[in-house]
């Protein structure tokens, strides 16, 4: 672990894409998918200057809607999100955490894997489940160091729904 007055404090929002009735299909196929909500995960994040997201239709779509809502700033596409290697995801993050925060948007099997690898420096040492439309936030070192993150908190779309006041 770390401590806050030894590290300069970051944070890393991670959203699961929202839920929809058919399978997720690369961006730019031609191939729309259903438009989803991002169950108002504003409320809980820090401003995020940087939000990186798969190429996945409804990821793209629900960092959209993400950015939309809070005002954070159009999502470039992260094709690591889509790769089996935690570590890929890391090397994209790493640049932008100088900012204080950034947020990734994607999909599971691959988000509890990156955040399992935050936590516990392995990414199938922490059994996570990420529901469509969950979202966790961490606090990592600025060094993004495997092992040293700490789970703010990981909340259902139901508890983010509810803490909205739309549940």
């Amino acid at each position: 672990g770390y401590s806050p007055e030894t590290s300069r404090v970051r944070r890393v929002i991670v959203a699961r894409k929202a839920a929809a009735d058919r399978p997720a299909v690369k961006a730019g196929s031609g191939t729309r998918a259903p438009r989803v909500r991002p169950d108002r995960r504003a409320r809980l994040a820090p401003r995020v200057p940087v939000v990186l997201r798969s190429t996945w239709v409804r990821g793209w779509e629900t960092a959209t809607l993400l950015c939309d809502a809070t005002g954070w700033p159009a999502p470039p596409a992260c094709p690591p999100m889509e790769q089996d290697d935690p570590e890929e995801v890391l090397a994209a993050i790493r640049p932008h955490l100088s900012g204080g925060a950034v947020a990734v948007v994607g999909h599971e099997p691959f988000l509890h894997r990156v955040v399992s690898h935050l936590l516990t420096g392995g990414p199938d040492r922490a059994n996570l489940v990420f529901r469509k439309g969950g979202c966790a936030r961490l606090m990592v070192p600025e060094s993004l160091l495997p092992g040293a993150a700490q789970l703010e908190w990981l909340m259902t779309p139901a508890a983010l729904r509810a803490l909205a006041g739309k549940g």
